[in-house]
């Protein structure tokens, strides 16, 4: 949750620092910014491992997943509801459980967030707050939850949405790289410093799970995600995706290094556009 894309940064579990979300690789708009046309969708996927190292500690993991991407005249709303259970080499199991709900301007200077988390039933983690950004994308983030707490965010920074929009534009125009500061409100630091790298287009997607993914082409990326304040050479974790031009994932790599968690879409239906 770290993370849509609207994207998918990872929702921080106490855990090997796993963390799954997707409000960062995909978001909904009502209708086209830039040429590009993103539809309202829900869409469900299925969560499994696919590959942990000796010593990560993980043994297995299932899970289910539900984005809500929704679009109004103002801005997007995203929702995303993850159950994830872990099971561990010591014998233990893992439950984790994610609410994240946040809300995009059209013109992607203003945002809001609230996220919950649940650890074997009982609540881990508590995030809400909102976040504005001026023309050269230099902002703040105000907390609401923890109370109090502020966060300065460098100029270039991005939400969500203007992030998914702006790794399709690369896509289309052929521009393989887009390093920017991703503010989500996610998990505990808030924000991330994320290197993407655009791959060769998929071309059109096969059909079989619904029209909105038969037929449109993608891309596939890998983005990196580092630490906002910190110098480490390596990226905390890294997300591959492969994004459709209409903002449809098809389908997510959450990669820790020992262990990876596949996302596979499973049902997907259109949400209706507003009227503007």
């Amino acid at each position: 949750m770290h993370a849509p894309i609207g994207y998918f940064r990872p929702i921080s579990l106490d855990f090997s620092a796993l963390a799954l979300g997707f409000a960062l690789v995909c978001a909904a708009m009502p209708a086209q910014a830039g040429g590009i046309d993103l539809v309202p969708h829900r869409a469900a996927y299925v969560l499994s491992l696919e590959r942990a190292d000796m010593g990560s500690g993980v043994e297995g993991a299932r899970g289910a997943m539900v984005i809500e991407w929704d679009a109004s005249c103002e801005g997007w709303t995203v929702q995303q509801r993850i159950a994830l259970d872990l099971a561990l080499a010591n014998g233990d199991d893992l439950r984790s459980e994610t609410a994240y709900t946040s809300w995009e301007s059209l013109d992607g200077r203003e945002y809001s967030f609230r996220v919950s988390s649940k650890r074997d039933g009982e609540v881990a983690e508590s995030f809400a707050g909102e976040a504005t950004l001026d023309a050269q994308g230099a902002g703040e983030a105000r907390y609401s939850e923890p109370e109090g707490r502020t966060m300065a965010l460098p100029s270039g920074s991005m939400f969500p949405t203007s992030h998914t929009i702006a790794l399709i534009e690369r896509a289309r125009a052929s521009d393989p790289f887009l390093y920017v500061t991703l503010f989500d409100g996610a998990t505990e630091d808030g924000a991330a410093r994320v290197n993407a790298v655009i791959g060769r287009e998929t071309g059109p997607a096969a059909g079989g799970v619904s029209d909105l993914v038969a037929g449109v082409r993608g891309w596939r990326m890998r983005l990196a995600f580092f630490d906002f304040l910190g110098e480490a050479p390596e990226p905390h974790y890294e997300l591959g995706v492969e994004l459709l031009e209409n903002g449809v994932a098809r389908g997510l790599q959450m990669d820790y290094g020992d262990f990876v968690i596949d996302a596979v879409l499973d049902r997907i239906e259109p949400l209706a556009k507003p009227a503007c």
